[in-house]
């Protein structure tokens, strides 16, 4: 009897050594994101609120996200609202407004990549605006759909200037 017991603690202890185990307060690495693919963006997904080739969009609830991501980098205030913040290899993750709602209306995404705003422009078109932004002193366009709009910040006062970030705002 005694060998039994000791068999099964010796096997129970390399279950969770192979297995692992993390308590729920612990940061999890996120599982599943797709790496952000800029050149996937197209006006039909936006136009659904979807930025192309990610794993959570406009509408995701924020316990699917925690339940698949762990818990954020860190959240804040930011455009008014509160945010969930997720660092990955080639963008950071915003994720609004946990506060308000149970499912997500706004996403803002910063790329670590170097993309133009004429890359921007030769994918998606023409913009419905495209100026200098006199509040941040930096060159943003704009895409308008029925019920998104999609911003893209530049980093400088260029009208060809890197992305700062992409925000995509429900106007619902």
């Amino acid at each position: 009897m005694m060998k039994k017991a000791k068999l099964l603690l010796i096997l129970l202890l390399a279950a969770f050594t192979v297995i692992g185990c993390t308590s729920g307060s612990e940061q999890v690495e996120p599982e599943d994101q797709a790496s952000f693919r800029w050149e996937a963006l197209n006006k039909d997904d936006l136009s659904k609120g979807v930025l192309t080739s990610l794993k959570f969009q406009i509408g995701a609830k924020f316990d699917d996200i925690i339940d698949a991501w762990g818990i954020p980098k860190d959240e804040d205030y930011m455009r008014g609202g509160k945010y969930y913040h997720y660092e990955f290899e080639d963008y950071h993750m915003f994720f609004f407004d946990p506060e308000v709602s149970s499912t997500v209306k706004h996403i803002q995404l910063n790329p670590k990549i170097n993309i133009s705003l004429n890359d921007i422009r030769e994918l998606l078109g023409t913009p419905n605006f495209d100026e200098h932004d006199e509040l941040s002193g930096n060159w943003v366009i704009g895409y308008n759909f029925d019920h998104y709009t999609l911003f893209v910040s530049s980093n400088a006062n260029d009208p060809n200037s890197d992305v700062m970030y992409f925000f995509l705002k429900s106007e619902n």
